[in-house]
């Protein structure tokens, strides 16, 4: 699913996703197959020296920056989105 920056939802095109894998090899593998995660990568996080929400916040600050990040720049509205299980 994607949004543009008026809010409408549509599909994700099979190219879109693949241009998306080009641009995020890392994320294909995750998404591909997420128990392929080793446990010393979960393990690792779990012992950082950050604390979760700090790991949380960088997530979303790269997300912020990324080309097509507009999609974090405002909260989901459930009820414009028909999807009220959201949260």
């Amino acid at each position: 699913m994607k949004s543009d920056s008026a809010g409408n939802c549509s599909d994700v095109s099979v190219e879109e996703l693949r241009e998306l894998y080009k641009l995020y090899p890392d994320l294909e593998k995750v998404l591909g197959n997420p128990d392929a995660i080793e446990q010393a990568q979960l393990d690792s996080l779990r012992t950082s020296k950050d604390s979760w929400q700090k790991l949380a916040l960088k997530a979303v600050s790269v997300c912020w920056k990324a080309k097509g990040g507009y999609f974090f720049h405002e909260p989901v509205d459930p009820q414009k989105f028909s999807i009220p299980d959201y949260f």
